[in-house]
């Protein structure tokens, strides 16, 4: 380990790193935001600035975030590691794997790395000298607000030194016309603690002819791909699958969630007991209708396999179509399994349908704690000749592009179903590769557009008829009468009792009190068969 007392490196800035960031690395506001093209230096810029401001700044510290932490060593580590080494500072940093962080060993300082799996654990983090007070954002795009405003209120609390300054940098590539760092950063100016800047391939000195000359094939070839990847205008790099302009006018209309949280249980590997629904703010559950009674609903999960991806469950109605929840998280299989179970059971013992491709343990571990409403295939035995039944949703290339083309139609016909801002911004993303077949593009995700086309693709399992409608009759003037004097609740539910659920109770009734969360639960909405839980 290099002294404390070691002499200081001294390092011809300008010459390692090059020109066209002036004005980003001298700026200490609050948020520095820099979307680019490939190859416009943004990332080795912004690793290069990290490494020299915590070498020259006695007290500082940063911690360095992504999405999802396993993608870390490979990517932003590395690149900061190569940092280190351009400037020739190696002897004077010591670099773990385990835990995943990098030391300036002549005063302890730190560069932390961490993912945004566990975002509550962001908000905890401290350093052994000096204060956190810089934070990396790579590909930052890949965050939602929320979890953007967690690590924000991360960095809080009064310094030890007036030369330090808090700052966020978010280092992303300009994938999403409609993207909140675009609202948030780009379409404020004028404040003074933003500096939002679009660099290009055109300020990197270090480009050779040969990748000049391939960006000038692109801006001829396909103009399209050029204004992002080449100019780093926002944007989707490829064909957009669905219509783009139906989904940025639905995006103009989407509201809040109207509850975000998660289930709380006991399990002990064979039953699930006392499930409680938790509010929280940053919780992985959004809500945006509640269940009705009687209501039928489909859920459709496509699981984590290689790569980022997070687990999903996308719940509809199945009378309306309507999206009305959506699960996303990284987690371990048997967790995400038991919270599908739990919210297939608020939604009225809802058809779930979660995919097998990667791993049959979900839809196993569902089936081991007896949830009775799975989605089931047929398959031909190779050697029996018989038709076999199997739990759970398998993606093939024969049926992949039918599902897919099935919920385009879905979106072109009815885009008001849509009420997940993040399934939107995918859909947006979802493009017609070089092969014509229909993906995320470079950078992104689909897995909420694969799980609500398969929770479309499922429906036939499950009723189209809402039981608790259909099970109403019609009232006589006189009855409606009587239900509207009636002196309390209780003599109403006597009349409901004695003359059925009236069919028009919006038109004439006395109006309902719509159910609210109470506290941090949500209220029962009727208990489901089979189940214990409360919510």
């Amino acid at each position: 380990m290099q002294s404390k007392t070691a002499k200081p490196k001294i390092v011809n800035i300008p010459a390692v790193v090059g020109k066209g960031y002036a004005k980003w690395w001298h700026f200490k506001g609050r948020y520095r935001v820099v979307k680019g093209s490939r190859a416009s230096k943004k990332s080795t810029t912004a690793s290069m600035w990290l490494v020299c401001y915590i070498s020259a700044t006695p007290g500082a510290n940063a911690l360095v975030v992504r999405k999802v932490a396993s993608t870390l060593r490979d990517s932003v580590y590395a690149q900061i590691r190569w940092a280190i080494h351009n400037l020739e500072l190696d002897a004077y940093w010591q670099c773990n794997v385990s835990p995943l962080e990098m030391t300036y060993t002549p005063t302890g300082q730190k560069i932390l790395f961490r993912g945004c799996d566990d975002a509550l654990k962001l908000s905890s983090i401290t350093v052994p000298v000096g204060d956190l007070c810089h934070v990396l954002i790579e590909e930052a795009y890949e965050l939602d607000e929320e979890e953007f405003n967690l690590i924000d209120d991360a960095i809080r609390g009064e310094l030890s030194s007036p030369s330090l300054y808090k700052q966020i940098d978010c280092i992303f590539n300009p994938w999403l016309a409609t993207s909140w760092l675009k609202r948030r950063f780009f379409d404020r100016e004028g404040d003074p603690d933003i500096l939002a800047i679009t660099t290009t391939y055109q300020c990197n000195e270090w480009l050779d002819e040969a990748d000049r000359r391939r960006f000038e094939r692109m801006a001829v070839e396909s103009p399209q791909r050029f204004r992002v990847a080449g100019l780093g205008e926002w944007g989707v790099v490829g064909d957009s699958v669905f219509d783009s302009e139906l989904l940025m006018a639905r995006l103009e209309h989407i509201g809040e969630p109207v509850a975000r949280g998660m289930f709380e249980y006991e399990a002990n590997g064979h039953t699930m007991d006392d499930i409680r629904w938790r509010e929280d703010r940053y919780g992985f559950i959004k809500i945006y209708e509640r269940p009705r009674p009687g209501r039928p609903y489909v859920i459709g999960g496509d699981t984590a396999g290689a790569g980022s991806d997070s687990f999903v469950a996308q719940v509809i109605d199945n009378v309306t179509g309507c999206q009305v929840a959506m699960l996303r998280q990284q987690f371990d299989e048997d967790l995400y399994a038991k919270q599908v179970y739990c919210l297939g059971l608020m939604y009225n013992a809802a058809l779930v349908s979660i995919e097998n491709n990667f791993s049959t343990y979900p839809v196993e571990t569902l089936a081991n704690l007896g949830y009775h409403n799975l989605w089931v295939r047929e398959r031909e035995d190779t050697y029996t000749g018989k038709m076999v039944k199997s739990y759970g949703w398998l993606t093939t290339a024969g049926n992949r592009n039918r599902i897919v083309g099935q919920l385009i139609e879905v979106v072109r016909e009815t885009p008001e179903i849509l009420a997940d801002r993040t399934t939107i911004e995918e859909m947006l993303t979802f493009v017609r590769g070089e092969d014509w077949k229909p993906q995320a593009q470079e950078g992104a995700h689909d897995d909420t557009v694969m799980a609500l086309c398969i929770a479309f693709a499922s429906r036939d399992q499950q009723s189209y008829v809402d039981t608790d409608t259909a099970a109403r009759v019609e009232w006589s003037d006189t009855q409606w009468e009587d239900y509207n004097n009636a002196r309390s609740p209780r003599e109403r539910a006597v009349m409901e009792e004695m003359w059925g659920k009236p069919a028009a109770r919006s038109a004439r009734a006395v109006p309902q009190q719509p159910r609210v969360a109470s506290g941090r639960r949500i209220q029962p909405l009727g208990m489901v068969s089979g189940g214990r839980g409360r919510w």
